[in-house]
């Protein structure tokens, strides 16, 4: 499973670009919620749209869980998981710079991974890591994320999905 949250944080005051707006500037994206977690989602999209692509013959399902609810307890993935949905592995796209974080502590300084869902998909038996693109330039206002990084979690995504299920 690859799993992300697509709903932001409130806007707030203070962007110098329109946060809604989707600017691409000097090989950044910039908007509300780009780094957390929405360019993550897009690169798990581009790696299944890959796998897809390249033919290999997967043992099981590659899920892609785009979920809602994540700071209220994150609602969607719980309740993907009351419905019955099962994985062996997941990633949960919260931003790391694409560096892995164990579930069970979900931060690891200097950074702090509020809300992240990994512990109910890892308490449902799954095995897996937070790992997201983004991170660094996760500040408000003026929210934006490297191309370069989006397209490395799509590289990465891709081939995590190909080695772990196929």
């Amino acid at each position: 499973m690859l799993n992300g949250h697509i709903d932001t944080t409130p806007v707030g005051v203070g962007w110098t670009v329109d946060p809604f707006g989707g600017l691409v500037r000097d090989g950044f994206v910039h908007g509300i919620g780009v780094s957390n977690m929405k360019a993550s989602c897009a690169a798990f999209f581009g790696a299944a749209r890959a796998v897809r692509r390249s033919g290999v013959g997967l043992r099981g399902d590659l899920v892609l869980a785009f979920v809602v609810g994540e700071l209220q307890g994150g609602v969607g993935t719980k309740r993907l998981v009351a419905e019955g949905m099962r994985t062996d592995h997941f990633i949960v796209g919260e931003p790391t710079d694409l560096a892995g974080r164990d579930p069970e502590v979900g931060a690891v300084a200097p950074y702090r991974y509020y809300g992240t869902d990994a512990p109910f998909l890892a308490a449902a038996g799954a095995q897996g890591v937070v790992c997201g693109v983004g991170g660094r330039f996760n500040t408000m206002p003026d929210e934006k994320v490297s191309l370069a990084d989006v397209h490395g979690g799509t590289r990465l995504y891709a081939a995590v999905a190909a080695d772990v299920c196929a």
